[in-house]
């Protein structure tokens, strides 16, 4: 294979390196099977990504052969600050109060904290099967968090690695800013209303990976298209890598290797000459070939067991787990109907990603939103800049993983799954504030735009607590099980007692997760469940004498009249929730 790129590229060695990457490569591919990361297999997958990059990276960085119009490489100190303040405010409202917002856990992050443990305990996997299928990205990053002792085995444990992603992303949206406008004055603004937006926020907080996608999504298109703008070959390749490793964040970062592909193919239409898109077509052979060896262990995986790997999105976009209510052609335009309001009316039904029907943006950036596609769209019909074109195309295309749930139209809009398209809906906010910077009235124009931008920004940032601090988790708090009041009840008899099998949840659909009470207690992989009276009978003959406790919901009457029956000195206890009378359950006492 031959790539030549403004003779930049390595001389005759380069192929060998290619091909000693494909061999590694195959070995990885080889030495990851059965879904486990080995120390064979890692170290071949390693060595061939560092070769892949070698193979194509230049031999000298090149000058701008074809750059746009971009600002000076150096920021001024006043950018410096403001991008500080920015990172301070996404930190402040990512790290803040964790245990509170959420408020509880779901079966989800049961599940995950669950899988972390098997990181603990030593498994390996390169994909984790269940709950339909997740990136393994995140359980390694929070197995490391516990095991470094910053958390325990608890909801926490998950929720700082997604928090910190957060964060690492504002600096990404500012570089993304500038790389789309030529301003850093909009990349300092995109990422002072992504500091504080509550759909971003809400995405790193609560301790699903949704938070990688943006990430990662952030760092590949601003290496791609700075790369594209500057003419630099390196960019290229370190975009590549981080598309790649893109993949073991979360499944809906799929979609970022189509935007790259638009990106590559707007920048050699605005050439229109047969070479630009010769080079282009070389570009996303590269950029593809080294995605292809960064995702080898998860190539493995979809090749041995395609099942799992693809089922989450087959069980949404097809009928795998249920057929389509209405012809498809309805279902796509009701779809992109849903998913285009998700800015301005509904954001979803889904407590766990925020008040359900809350919009994805507050009213304030609502408004910069529409103003900075309309200056967009301008720009694109008066200049007709690729960049331009790029930044309009990019929102609907990222936000297709949730237009594409056609089998779950209750699903459709999904926060989670346009969680890709974030930084980019905040930097066309940002382009709308920077014209109403550029707009403000009076003689004093440099104090008054600081003053109108610095309040738009303070209503827009107390807008956005008042949602994640406040509504989102009393919302939250009235849909989720409540099992940490549970644990605490189920602690403390059992800490009396000295027995922790000596506690039973009566098991009934759509209430509690015991596994979630067992963590709250502090007592990981404790889910002592029964299931019907004769489960009940077994596990009282089984036990050894002495008080046992059973909980039990509240509309289980006949359970708690036959556990009276049986045992007339039992005590039966309604213990009522801090949350609501409908989260109140009854503990009975043998």
């Amino acid at each position: 294979m031959s790539l030549v790129l403004h003779d930049e590229t390595w001389p005759g060695c380069r192929r060998a390196v290619l091909l000693a990457s494909v061999a590694c490569a195959a070995m990885a591919f080889v030495g990851t099977g059965g879904n486990q990361f080995t120390p064979l297999g890692v170290l071949a997958w390693l060595t061939s990504i560092v070769l892949a990059a070698l193979a194509f990276w230049p031999r000298q960085v090149p000058g701008r052969h074809d750059a746009g119009p971009v600002p000076a490489d150096r920021a001024s100190p006043g950018v410096r600050v403001a991008l500080a303040f920015a990172v301070l405010v996404a930190a402040g409202f990512r790290l803040a109060a964790l245990e509170s917002s959420p408020p509880e856990m779901t079966s989800d992050h049961v599940e995950k904290l669950l899988d972390m443990g098997r990181v603990l305990a030593g498994a390996r996997p390169v994909f984790f099967e269940g709950n339909g299928g997740r990136e393994p990205l995140h359980f390694y990053l929070a197995a490391l968090v516990v095991g470094s002792g910053l958390t325990g085995f608890e909801l926490k444990a998950l929720q700082v690695p997604t928090a910190l992603a957060g964060v690492l992303t504002v600096p990404l949206v500012y570089l993304l800013g500038v790389e789309f406008t030529a301003r850093r004055r909009v990349g300092v603004l995109a990422a002072l209303l992504f500091a504080s937006g509550w759909w971003p926020v809400v995405s790193s907080r609560v301790g699903l990976r949704f938070a990688f996608a943006p990430l990662f999504a952030s760092l590949a298109t601003w290496l791609v298209v700075r790369g594209l703008q500057r003419g630099r070959h390196d960019l290229l390749v370190l975009g590549a890598l981080a598309l790649g490793a893109g993949f073991y964040g979360y499944t809906a970062f799929r979609i970022v290797p189509v935007v790259i592909v638009v990106a590559v193919g707007l920048h050699a239409w605005s050439r229109s000459t047969r070479g630009a898109w010769r080079l282009a077509l070389q570009r996303l052979l590269m950029i593809g070939a080294i995605v292809a060896v960064v995702v080898v262990p998860l190539a493995r995986v979809a090749v041995d067991d395609p099942g799992n790997f693809w089922k989450r999105t087959a069980t949404r976009m097809l009928t795998a787990e249920r057929p389509y209510e209405e012809a498809v052609p309805s279902l796509i335009a009701k779809s992109a109907w849903r998913s285009a309001g998700m800015f301005w009316r509904n954001g979803g039904s889904g407590w766990i990603m925020g008040p359900p029907g809350e919009p994805a943006l507050d009213l304030v950036v609502r408004v910069l939103f529409a103003a900075g596609l309309v200056a967009v769209a301008r720009r694109v019909w008066t200049r007709g800049g690729w960049v331009d074109w790029l930044l309009l195309a990019a929102v609907p295309l990222l936000v297709v993983p949730s237009a594409l749930a056609l089998a779950f139209p209750v699903e459709v809009p999904s926060l989670n799954r346009s969680a890709c398209a974030q930084t980019v809906v905040f930097i066309v906010a940002a382009i709308g504030l920077d014209a109403l910077w550029r707009r403000a009235p009076g003689r004093a124009r440099p104090g008054v735009q600081c003053a109108v931008v610095g309040v738009v920004l303070a209503v827009s940032a107390a807008s956005n607590a008042r949602v994640v601090f406040d509504r989102y988790p009393a919302v939250y708090r009235t849909a989720a099980p409540n099992a940490g009041e549970v644990a605490r009840e189920v602690r403390a008899f059992a800490e009396s007692e000295g027995r922790w099998d000596a506690v039973w949840i009566w098991a009934r659909a759509h209430w509690l997760d015991a596994r979630a009470v067992g963590i709250h207690a502090g007592q990981p992989g404790w889910a002592n469940v029964v299931a019907d009276w004769a489960d009940a009978e077994r596990r009282l003959a089984e036990a050894s004498p002495g008080p046992v406790l059973f909980v039990v919901h509240p509309r289980d009457r006949d359970v708690l009249a036959r556990l009276r029956a049986a045992y007339p000195d039992g005590v039966a206890t309604r213990i009522a929730s801090a949350v609501s009378p409908s989260k109140d359950f009854v503990t009975f006492r043998r």
